[in-house]
Formats: C-alpha cells, structure tokens, sequence
C-alpha cells in the first residue's frame, strides 16, 4: 500500500482538494508516515509526507523577487496550525522581503501604515494574475493591546478586508515554531504595542516584543504571510528538475525524490476547456504508439514551454512516466510512445495543457482529462538491432575501453557482449538502459585486443525479447607507458636510449626531436629495451619519445608516449698544456670546444690516480695553485654543455703535467776555504733533491756549473789568488730520472786570498 499522503498537507501540511477529480480531506494532526517512497511530480493527496509548522517544514517556491524565486514555508493547514482554515494552507515567507518604517506618524494604525501599502506593491510585483487567484483573502479584525498570553490578533485603527498578503500578529508568532520564527532581520508584526505608537516586532533570532517599539521611528523587515487553496493547486514537483525532460512524443521515468524543497502547478482558468482523446481503440503494448487528438490548449504566452503533457499513472495511480505531446500547438492529432518497461495492466494518462515555468517557478494549468489504457504484453514484438557500434580505447586508462552507438527509441534497454576474438565466445558484461547508448568495458588487460556487440531489448511484463546482434567492434586498450627511460651519451654523435620492458609490448618506436614539444620523427622500431641513436651533433640536446606498441593484423597499436632528453658528448679540448706559474702554481691551457657552455679542470698526483675537481669556468686557461715546488701534478680538462640548469659532460682529455719549480735557496754565503779555495753554502730549498752551483768571474758574465750536489754546500776548489769570484746556487727535483730545475738564487761574491 503506498503512503498516505496529505497533499499539499504532506508536502506542505495536510489536506487539500484538486481540480475536476480531486477532494477535499478530512481534517488529520501534522504528522503523516509514509510507507513508500515519493514521486518527484505528485497529484492530489500523493505529496510527500512532510511536517508543517516544523522546523523540516517544506520549502515551497511561490512568486518571483526580481530574478529570485520566492520562499515560503507552510505554518498551517485546514484549520490545524498557525492562521489556517478549512480547505487552506498558510504559507511564511521564509526571510523578509525588503524593509519599511510601520508608519511616517506616531500612530499604529494598520489601515494607512507603510507596511500595509508595502505588502499590497509585493503582491504586485512578486506573484502574477493567477497566482493571486489562487489565494484565499483574509479580513484583519480590530483588537487593541492585550498584555501576556494569548496576546493580540487583530490590528489597530479600522478593520482591513480583502488581504493577500499580511504580517503575522503576536498572537500567530507565539504559536509560529521557535525555528521558524527566526529571520534574517527584526520585522514587524500587525498588531499594536503596549502605547499607541508602538508596534510589535520580531527579532532576528525569533524572539518577539509583544509591547512594541515606536513604528514611525524604527525601519524593519517585511515578512509576509498568505493563504492557498487547496481547490487551485493541481500538482506539486521536486523544485529543480522535478518534472523530467523529454522529447516530443516521448516518455520520461519520473524519479523517486527524498527532497524537501517544492513548486506548485495551480490551476488557471484562462486555459478551461481544455480537451483530448485517444484516436483508436484496444490494449496497446509496450513501445507502441498511441494517438491522441486534442484540442484548447491556449497559447497565452511567447514562451516555448507552453505544451500538452502527459503523465502515466500505473494501475495503482501512481505517477509514474511525465511525457510531452505537442510544443506550442493549440490543437492537433499526435502519438506518445507507451514506455517500453511497463508491465501489462490498467493504466491512466492525465493529459492537460500547461506552461512549464522552469526551476522554483510556479506552474500553470489547465483543466486535466483522463485517458484510461490497457498494456498488454502477449505479443511484444523485439527491437531493430542497434546500429553504428563503435569502440575506442581509453586514453587515460590502459584497462577500459568506451563503446558507442546510435540510440534506438523503440527499445527498453541494451545488452553488451565481449570476447577476446571476432568470432569466439562472447560474454555479457552488462545492460543499459533505452536513454544510455554507451558503456564503457572495465578490468580489462594492457595492449589486448578486444571485440564487442550489442543487442537490443524489449520487455514483456519483465521478460527481455531481444533483437538481432549490432555489428561488431574492436580495440585495443593502450599499454602502459615505458618506465626507467634515460639516456646515456654513447659518443660524441650519439645517444643510448634505454627504458624497462612493458608488459604485453610487441615492440618499441623510438622518436628523436630537437625540442621537447616539436615535431618527433621515428628514429626507429626495437623489440629490445634500448636503442642507440647516431648522427647527432656534439653537445646538442635532443629529445627521445619511446612509445611501447602492441599488434594485430599488421596494425600497431600504440601506447602512452614517455620524453627524456640526452646530449651526445662534447668532444676532448685539444692542445691541453700545463706551465709553471710560480713555485705553488701550474698553469693550464686549452683549445676551445665548439658549443660547449665552460669547462672542468681535474687534477690528480698521479697520472692514473684519483683525480679532484677544481673549478668550473667558462674560459681556455686556469692558474692552478696551492700546489708544492718540487711536485709533479697532472692533470685533465673536459668540457660541458648545460640545458634547463643540467650539465652534460664532455669526454676528458689526456693527462699533462707540469713541476712547480722549488723556489731559490736562500741564504747563500761564501767564505774562505784555502788560498786556492772558498766554501758555498746555503739552506735547502722545499722540494729539492740536490743543488747545482753555478760560477763566474763578473756578476753578469757567464756562470759555469761546477757540479751537482745533495748536500748543503759545496767547496770551490783552483781558484786564483786575488781574483774574485761569483756564485749562484739553485734546486733540482729529479723525478723518474728528469731534472726539474729551480729558481737561481741571487748571486754572492769573494776575492781569493
């Protein structure tokens, strides 16, 4: 059994009444369980079931503020609740339209107050011609200050007849949910304060001060009031998208809806004599055509959404399929196709003529005729099979692949199948229904081929009738991309590009380019996992695409695409050559290095030994110091070239070395040794092996090199007594039988005595 519902008055309260075929309820408490679920368009008493004057009260969209569809929530209905009566229900707005001074005197008189004139310009603005008819007018009685409970109900000054729109009394706010209540400002109530210039006001937090403040001196929000009629409301649907879009001459599911928010579809009476048949006879099954003729369906607006609807209530009045029959036609003879999943039995179309206001506006409606059909299923016939199947592998993944076809309207639904060959086994991975004509296939494997079709359905009474098999379709799903990719500068004209196996790849395709987002040409195909590519240019950069490739028939199907970049090596600078440059110095020279960005001098102590880092520079030459006289150093150059903040290395150079020379002994003296004789001597020299001493008889003439020793003097020996001599000493480093010569020291003198 479904719920009993209240219309409106469970929707929005209880109890209502509805056009030519619906009646007014008895009266019943707020409270309405419901045994099933909701409808997103109901009739009648099929509303949800919902409070009112609670605080999960529905939200029902009535009237227009500017561009803003106005909110209201219902406080009473047919004489339960707040400020209701028989047949009716009282709707708040939920926040405060605007703002107004009560009055411009210090009277309280609601008559001639601002807000009275300000609630009659918001029922001009905000609600049309046939949503004011749809409300029940109210007469506002006379009653002076009361002080404490029940409060005042009345107005001060004349009684008020014939209201649309009214404040809420103190009276009404005290019974008015605590929640409820609240707002987004203080706003006036209708009745006088505890002076005869006061007026009761409610706070934002929904307390309110039933003595007053001066009404002529205070501006507050305006939060109107009004009452429907049952008798005027046709239909209630979800607020947004509650009444499903469709094609012309078609059928839409109404879906379930556990919402709270709602709009009305009321009568309007401009659009009475409103009428429609069905143009032949006789149960009709699922999927056929039915056709109706109709007539009176007045086009009072220049809208696109005025048209006939249809609504299919299953054999227990349920609304169940929102259907449209015509745009913009006052008369004319067209077919609806009955839903393809309907079961055989009674059914009821509700066919009527109405403007579709859109999203949280009310709607209108004409007078409704019901069209009583018979489904029965003994002879559906099954669909044309499905045409145009496509497959296309996923881009993003490497384990799904999206199917595709043309959309067949005469069908309940669509099976598809898949196998591993075009003419093997195929399986089925799932059903669609009629409004889907796409499924995507899932978990399937890497760089596999795979083959689908798909077939058709009908229903009757929920057993499948299916159509021939679509044609079939094939695709591979992408493979993996390469993991591990990087290059490693082979030569001076090449690059090896190297990558870890793809699971399922027949192959590779190898793509170079001169920049990262340019055109790529092939390079080359491998099965292996790497590829060496020749015919660079030394020290530029180039960019290598591998893309892995699986393949059927001839054909390769490729996977994701991985970039890196290498740079074939620079060549070793030529023409490498080491100097002293002092006695802790050597200095290194080089060639330049066509393209190279600068250069690493290495050096090391050994000519096959560990070799340090010294600097990097962009000049041909380098001071090395801090080295020791005496000392052999050897060393390498290589050049680089760097892209995007990286170096790419060149090939090293062949060693040199070079021999700090040890500095001059000093301390050299000469004295006396024999008449024929004198003694040079001198300190030692860092580095040095042995000494040289050098003779002459003028300073500037020339030196004779008298011999080599290791000592720290030497004794001079055939001398000639009375001349004078000059002598200069310098180091000597022998390494690996090569003399390495010093500085010469200052020359020191001595006449033989």
């Amino acid at each position: 059994m479904r719920m009993k519902k209240c219309l409106l008055a469970s929707a929005l309260g209880i109890g209502a009444a509805v056009s030519i075929f619906l009646s007014v309820l008895p009266k019943q408490n707020n409270m309405v369980k419901a045994d099933s679920a909701v409808k997103s368009v109901e009739f009648g008493t099929n509303i949800a079931g919902v409070y009112y004057n609670r605080p999960e009260a529905s939200v029902i969209y009535y009237g227009m503020d500017g561009d803003t569809p106005l909110k209201w929530r219902p406080i009473g209905s047919n004489n339960f609740g707040v400020a209701t009566a028989d047949g009716a229900i009282t709707l708040l707005a939920e926040k405060t339209i605007g703002s107004t001074k009560f009055c411009t005197n210090n009277g309280n008189d609601y008559d001639d107050s601002l807000l009275k004139i300000r609630m009659d310009e918001i029922r001009d603005d905000c609600l049309t011609q046939v949503e004011e008819n749809a409300i029940r007018t109210r007469t506002l009685a006379v009653e002076e200050h009361i002080v404490g409970v029940p409060y005042s109900d009345g107005v001060s000054g004349t009684t008020v007849y014939n209201q649309y729109l009214w404040p809420l009394s103190t009276y009404e706010a005290f019974k008015v949910n605590s929640e409820l209540l609240k707002c987004d400002q203080t706003y006036w109530l209708r009745t006088p304060g505890h002076f005869d210039y006061d007026v009761a006001m409610v706070y934002p937090g929904g307390d309110f001060n039933p003595t007053g403040t001066i009404g002529s001196a205070n501006n507050f929000g305006i939060r109107p009031a009004c009452m429907l009629n049952y008798s005027n409301i046709v239909m209630i649907s979800a607020a947004t998208k509650g009444k499903p879009q469709t094609a012309k001459g078609e059928f839409a599911k109404i879906p379930d809806y556990n919402g709270n928010e709602w709009k009305l579809t009321i009568q309007d009476a401009r659009r009475f004599g409103f009428s429609a048949e069905r143009t032949t006879s006789g149960s009709v099954s699922a999927g056929q055509l039915v056709s109706i003729k109709f007539s009176g369906a007045k086009l009072l607006t220049n809208s696109g959404d005025e048209r006939v609807s249809v609504v299919l209530l299953d054999p227990t009045n349920v609304p169940v399929y929102y259907g449209r029959l015509s745009d913009r036609e006052d008369h004319g003879t067209n077919s609806i196709r009955i839903p393809v999943d309907l079961q055989s039995g009674k059914y009821t179309m509700r066919v009527f003529s109405e403007i579709n206001s859109g999203n949280k506006k009310t709607d209108y409606i004409s007078n409704i005729v019901n069209i009583p059909i018979v489904v029965d299923n003994s002879n559906v016939e099954a669909p044309e099979a499905p045409r145009g199947l496509v497959a296309q592998a996923s881009q993003t993944s490497t384990s799904s692949i999206r199917l595709a076809w043309d959309p067949n309207f005469q069908c309940a639904g669509y099976t598809v199948y898949r196998a591993t060959s075009a003419n093997g086994t195929y399986t089925n991975i799932g059903s669609v229904d009629s409004s889907v004509t796409n499924k995507t296939a899932v978990n399937l494997e890497s760089g596999k081929q795979y083959f689908f079709k798909v077939r058709a359905y009908n229903l009757a009474d929920g057993q499948k009738v299916y159509s021939p098999y679509s044609n079939v379709a094939s695709a591979v799903t992408i493979l993996d991309a390469v993991t591990g990719l990087k290059t490693k500068a082979d030569t001076t004209g090449s690059v090896v590009v190297s990558w870890n196996a793809v699971a399922g790849a027949r192959g590779y395709s190898v793509y170079r380019s001169t920049s990262m987002n340019g055109t790529y040409s092939l390079a080359g195909n491998v099965t292996t996992t790497s590829r060496r590519c020749p015919g660079l240019t030394s020290g530029k950069q180039y960019f290598f695409k591998v893309v892995p490739y699986v393949e059927y028939s001839g054909t390769k199907y490729y996977g994701k695409g991985t970039v890196v970049a290498g740079v074939p090596q620079l060549k070793a600078p030529l023409n490498v050559s080491a100097s002293p440059a002092s006695t802790t110095a050597g200095k290194v020279s080089w060639n330049a290095v066509s393209g190279a960005t600068g250069y690493v001098v290495y050096r090391s102590t050994s000519e096959n030994g560990t070799y340090t880092r010294l600097e990097t520079l962009s000049a041909t030459s380098r001071i090395c110091r801090g080295l020791t006289s005496g000392t052999r150093y050897y060393f390498k150059v290589r050049a680089y070239v760097e892209y995007n903040g990286k170096k790419y290395y060149g090939r090293m150079s062949d060693p040199v070395s070079v021999v700090p020379p040890c500095a001059a002994p000093s301390n050299v003296k000469v004295v006396r040794n024999s008449s024929t004789s004198v003694k040079v001597s001198w300190d030692r020299s860092e580095g040095a092996t042995a000494y040289i001493v050098y003779r002459a008889t003028s300073q500037n003439g020339t030196y004779t090199r008298l011999g080599t020793v290791s000592s720290l003097n030497r004794v001079c020996s055939g001398l000639t007594s009375g001349t004078k001599y000059y002598f200069k000493v310098r180091a000597v480093t022998t390494i690996a039988g090569t003399e390495y010569y010093g500085i010469t020291s200052e020359p020191v003198s001595i006449t033989v005595r």
